[in-house]
């Protein structure tokens, strides 16, 4: 069932994406590009040193007596690939349209940095086809791919279903008693011990890798993030290792930020490496996260 709502759902979610729509950087609000002197002879000496570096011909190359003509085009054009207006923090830069041949005036079309760069020397109509479902998710908030491996395996890590380790299978209100771990550091074993106190509430979770999809964007009462919604995770802004003071401090101000929980908070997920000395081990058995991540041998000779 969580497949299927999945499905559905994602299949809802794009039913209006449009290759050719318009989806601008929402988040550009800077002064719109106007073309200097000084850009565009940077610019001129790069293409001519990119074209000789590829061994392309350069006879037609533009040049600086060019500025001009490019000047109005970058004024009155767009991204020839998605369409958003040039601004000092989106410059335009030169596309080919035919990646065989140079820079030359008859063979370029002004289009982001970042479009020109994605693309490179793919074929236009899939780089565009990627480009615009990027920006499309931006704006919808829908999960798009990491470009960070370490990234993507600390988020697959924690939202992948595996097997579990039944420690009871029974537990009845008012009738069963607390049970809790043991470590027994003479003979290097975990074992069960029965309190005194009588189970008064049970609580079951049950979570697997699909339910974060189907659930992204729903608004619950239990979720005091982002105003009360879970969001699947859609990009990623940054990665800080905490290997430093400096680090250290950036991922303390992040998790105490007044704006935390609200929605110009910080989404983040963060990964502690801890080592309990076995001599306290039973002072912190039954702190699930570092304690209860058990490895299980499943060929067939183990299970069947």
């Amino acid at each position: 069932m969580a497949a299927c709502s999945n499905a559905i759902k994602y299949a809802k979610a794009y039913e209006d994406f449009d290759i050719n729509g318009l989806y601008p950087n929402f988040e550009d609000n800077t002064q719109k590009f106007y073309l200097t002197e000084n850009y565009w002879q940077s610019k001129v000496k790069g293409h001519l040193s990119q074209d000789k570096h590829k061994k392309r011909d350069t006879t037609n190359n533009v040049q600086d007596s060019d500025f001009d003509y490019f000047k109005q085009l970058f004024k009155v054009s767009n991204c020839s690939i998605c369409g958003c207006k040039f601004t000092f923090d989106n410059k335009p830069i030169l596309d080919r349209i035919d990646n065989s041949k140079g820079h030359s005036k008859d063979n370029v079309l002004p289009c982001c940095l970042y479009c020109n760069c994605f693309c490179s020397d793919k074929d236009k109509s899939i780089g565009k086809l990627f480009i615009q479902l990027r920006k499309y998710c931006m704006i919808r908030c829908l999960p798009t791919n990491l470009t960070d491996i370490d990234v993507y395996h600390l988020i697959r890590k924690w939202i992948t279903g595996g097997l579990s380790n039944v420690m009871h299978r029974v537990n009845r209100s008012g009738i069963d008693f607390i049970k809790r771990l043991w470590y027994d550091k003479d003979n290097k074993k975990v074992t069960v011990l029965t309190t005194d106190h009588r189970i008064t509430h049970v609580v079951g979770v049950d979570f697997n890798s699909l339910y974060p999809s189907v659930m992204s964007s729903e608004q619950h009462k239990f979720i005091k993030y982002t105003g009360g919604k879970m969001y699947m995770c859609g990009s990623q802004t940054g990665k800080i290792m905490g290997d430093d003071d400096h680090s250290k401090q950036i991922i303390l101000r992040i998790i105490n930020s007044n704006k935390r929980f609200t929605q110009e908070g910080t989404l983040f997920i963060a990964e502690v490496k801890g080592h309990i000395d076995q001599n306290y081990l039973n002072d912190f058995i039954n702190f699930p996260p570092i304690l209860r991540n058990y490895e299980f041998t499943t060929d067939e000779r183990t299970i069947g």
